[in-house]
């Protein structure tokens, strides 16, 4: 199996979490909307909040739905675009498999699967176990936009990686 249609095999059990986020926090969304309403009338004391806590949730979980709706459809872009063979990640970016090698260390090196959402999952790609990121992972945010060879100028993630660099971009 190729590189990109293992990675088309992880994103599809990406989208599917994303899925049951997003669920969860519709359904929340409407539990706290309906708790917010049972409450009816002004607060009977400064320490009756109830009412309020419930709107604050609720509003919390849309804005958690609107960005996980977000993630799903970069997600689906992102599968499109591995659907097809022929797409060649050049550079760090999200959808790429990237390897941060260490020049003071040449057998030290991690790998990582850049993806919208759902980071913390770990997936074996091309013989690799591979943890997934989002772009803006400190282990991986400064190597965004680079390409094989070059090195990061702020790199803070991983501390056992001294002279680290992009080693490989598939």
């Amino acid at each position: 199996m190729s590189i990109n249609k293992e990675k088309l095999v992880a994103f599809q059990g990406i989208k599917q979490k994303l899925l049951d986020m997003l669920e969860a926090a519709q359904e929340s969304v409407r539990d706290s909307q309906s708790e917010a309403n049972s409450h009816i009338g002004a607060m009977q004391s400064r320490y009756d909040t109830f009412k309020e806590e419930a709107q604050y949730l609720a509003t919390a979980q849309k804005i958690r739905s609107i960005k996980l709706e977000g993630s799903i459809k970069e997600c689906e872009w992102l599968m499109e675009r591995l659907s097809t063979d022929t797409v060649v990640f050049n550079k760090v970016e999200a959808g790429a498999l990237v390897v941060i090698g260490d020049e003071c260390k040449p057998a030290l090196e991690r790998s990582f699967l850049i993806v919208p959402d759902c980071a913390g999952e770990w997936v074996s790609i091309g013989g690799k176990q591979a943890l997934c990121v989002t772009p803006d992972a400190p282990v991986i945010k400064s190597f965004i936009g680079l390409e094989q060879g070059d090195y990061s100028d702020d790199f803070v993630g991983d501390s056992s990686l001294e002279g680290a660099y992009v080693k490989s971009v598939r």
